[in-house]
């Protein structure tokens, strides 16, 4: 049977961000949520790549080496269609 858990995905991340919202240090530093100020672009990558089953998903920020990333993110999706 194939389920489709992008909306019980995004409601653990959504929870999951405002959890780190919560979060409080002490410092003189600013600290920023990228599931905050990215949270349209991430919703729609979840709801896009968790449509149908996968065995995979990358998830990460700041590749360092972007044209690798994205070659090895280009070999996954061909291997899970």
């Amino acid at each position: 049977m194939v389920q489709n858990y992008s909306q019980e995905i995004v409601q653990r991340t959504e929870l999951f961000a405002w959890q780190v919202e919560q979060l409080r240090f002490s410092g003189d530093f600013y600290i920023y949520n990228p599931l905050q100020y990215a949270w349209k672009m991430h919703e729609a990558y979840l709801r896009t790549y968790l449509a149908h089953p996968v065995k995979t998903l990358m998830l990460g920020m700041n590749p360092p080496d972007l044209l690798a990333w994205l070659k090895t993110v280009s070999l996954l999706v061909r291997w899970m269609l």
